[in-house]
């Protein structure tokens, strides 16, 4: 496209639109004090209540990272919600998140502890899928860690930005010894 716009095979009126297009940073924004004070509260909440809703009018999709301003000047990249860098077929369509999500509200209407449980099974074996992106879970450490919250442990791994400074992933030791 950048060669048709360059060789002038376009009519001048369009080729300017189209070098206009090319300017537009679409990037969502978000102050530092509203990130703080409504969404990451809400992102740390482990009690399965979150309505994302707000969260994905301010990054338009869940797909888009958000870029957290503060006087003006970048402070934080949070990563998008979904990862689009991995994709695998679904073998299990009874497995799918939208499946997921209807049995728990029906198991939830029976016995509110049921549905949750459900729900929390259901995401804890896709949290340990080995396609997660270890880069995005540590950005999101560093944040959780930065203002007081817990990170995000992956089964018997956790994502060691804050101790390393990096994306790297790390074992998590425990002082329990199991009986043999």
């Amino acid at each position: 496209m950048d060669k048709v716009i360059e060789d002038g095979l376009m009519p001048k009126p369009l080729r300017e639109a189209m070098e206009q297009i090319k300017t537009i940073d679409d990037t969502p924004r978000l102050e530092l004090t509203v990130f703080l004070s409504t969404f990451l509260p809400m992102f740390s909440n482990t009690d399965g209540n979150q309505d994302i809703s707000k969260w994905l009018n301010v990054a338009g999709n869940g797909y888009n990272s958000v870029e957290i301003i503060d006087k003006g000047k970048l402070v934080h990249v949070v990563p998008p919600l979904f990862n689009r860098e991995v994709t695998r077929l679904n073998n299990h369509g009874h497995e799918s998140i939208s499946e997921l999500s209807n049995i728990s509200e029906k198991k939830k209407q029976v016995m509110a502890v049921l549905g949750v449980e459900y729900l929390r099974k259901g995401l804890s074996k896709r949290i340990s899928d080995p396609n997660i992106n270890h880069n995005d879970v540590a950005n999101w450490n560093g944040l959780l860690v930065q203002y007081g919250y817990e990170p995000i442990e992956l089964g018997n791994l956790i994502i060691d930005s804050v101790i390393k400074g990096d994306s790297q992933i790390g074992e998590v030791f425990s002082d329990e010894v199991d009986d043999l």
